[in-house]
């Protein structure tokens, strides 16, 4: 069975105000060409669709419309989407019959029956010339509730564990790939963490029993460590931050019965670069100089390096906007890096997750790089405020 494995596409992003539609287009026109030349059994698409759980009409239409030219490049491909924490389960599920007419299958939800979970319906049977090649297990990502299933403590995993065990019931020697959308590491680091609200989880406690798991959520392309080339995140094929250095791709992925799969990673290009200027930080006006010696009609969306312990005027950022005024280049900020205090307030953590941490772990952290103690009544304190504003309390 080939797969070729995408996700975190963001439909919909507005980055820094600019829209991000025509970036989206050239994507899916790379995309159809990647389907047209290789036409594999499947396209897997693990999560985070739109980039809000209430995309535009706009986001809505490209997605539909491009969902079907995918789907016109090789009619015998099946398309499996799952929903991520980015998305609305419902939202994305609203047009699931139709969808079905056209070998498209989206799973925003755990899929009920009467009062059970309906494990049947989570399984994708993945066909060639009228022969089964795989199952494809459809997880979306799961929000903390009561899924029907005992006193586990883990009612995700133990979901999981069901629906693998349901998919080695039908198996006859065929692959079994998992569509997750979810934050897992390849290392026991002893402890909990969360990123957007996941529990991070180590690879060694995900269920046995999948020939591939096609993770959706972290936006950097690779394979976890010690999976044998059986887990990786496919990432974003566009960047969504100017944190995102590197490449991004999507993953064609061989599999044959229940050997190690063949992974191959086709580079997408980005049609705006994001541009970190200078790459090193430096005193405003040689930011400046930097900023107008950049190439006027190529685009790119330019954030201004600032030395830490430089001042910075509040026209900063006006000034830099006027400099990129009646050229191709998209203004977006000014950050001031590379002091000690500023390394030690980011630790090294990249803007993606910087933005998906819970408050309290932004607290914690904050707290710590400023040297700050808290005593046990004052982080409960913090606690109970935290818990008091995320249920809507004064």
């Amino acid at each position: 069975m080939i797969i070729l494995h995408t996700g975190d596409w963001h439909l919909g992003q507005s980055f820094y105000r600019y829209d991000r539609g025509r970036e989206h287009e050239q994507m899916f026109s790379t995309l159809r060409q990647i389907v047209i030349r290789h036409c594999p059994d499947a396209l897997i698409v693990s999560g985070d669709v739109y980039d809000t759980m209430q995309p535009s009409a706009q986001a809505v239409r490209m997605y539909n419309d491009r969902l079907l030219d995918l789907h016109d490049a090789c009619p015998g491909m099946h398309i499996v989407v799952v929903a991520g924490n980015h998305d609305s389960p419902s939202r994305i599920e609203v047009d699931t019959s139709l969808w079905r007419r056209v070998g498209v299958t989206i799973v925003g939800d755990v899929a009920w029956n009467g009062d059970t979970v309906d494990l049947d319906r989570h399984l994708i049977n993945i066909t060639r010339e009228g022969e089964l090649a795989g199952i494809v297990v459809a997880v979306p990502f799961l929000r903390g509730r009561d899924y029907g299933l005992g006193e586990e403590s883990d009612q995700r995993m133990t979901l999981i564990g069901r629906l693998q065990a349901r998919a080695a019931e039908r198996n006859a020697g065929v692959p079994v790939v998992v569509a997750a959308h979810d934050a897992v590491r390849a290392f026991d680091s002893g402890g909990e963490e969360q990123i957007g609200n996941i529990d991070y989880r180590d690879l060694a406690a995900w269920p046995a029993g999948y020939d591939y798991l096609a993770l959706g959520h972290i936006h950097r392309p690779h394979t976890l460590a010690g999976s044998h080339a059986r887990a990786r995140y496919a990432g974003t094929p566009l960047a969504m931050s100017f944190d995102e250095v590197g490449t991004h791709s999507v993953s064609l992925v061989t599999l044959n019965g229940h050997d190690r799969p063949e992974i191959e990673e086709i580079p997408i290009e980005q049609p705006i670069p994001m541009l970190t200027v200078p790459p090193e930080p430096a005193p405003l006006e040689d930011a400046f100089a930097a900023l107008r010696a950049l190439p006027s009609d190529e685009p790119a969306y330019v954030r201004l390096n600032v030395a830490d312990d430089n001042y910075l005027p509040a026209s900063a950022r006006a000034d830099a906007a006027a400099i990129c005024e009646d050229t191709a280049l998209r203004f977006c900020d000014v950050v001031r890096t590379g002091s000690t205090r500023a390394a030690g307030v980011s630790s090294g953590i990249t803007l993606e997750d910087f933005r998906s941490l819970s408050p309290s772990e932004v607290a914690r952290r904050y707290f710590e790089a400023s040297g700050i103690a808290l005593s046990d009544a004052q982080r409960q304190m913090l606690s109970t405020a935290i818990g008091e504003a995320e249920a809507g309390g004064e």
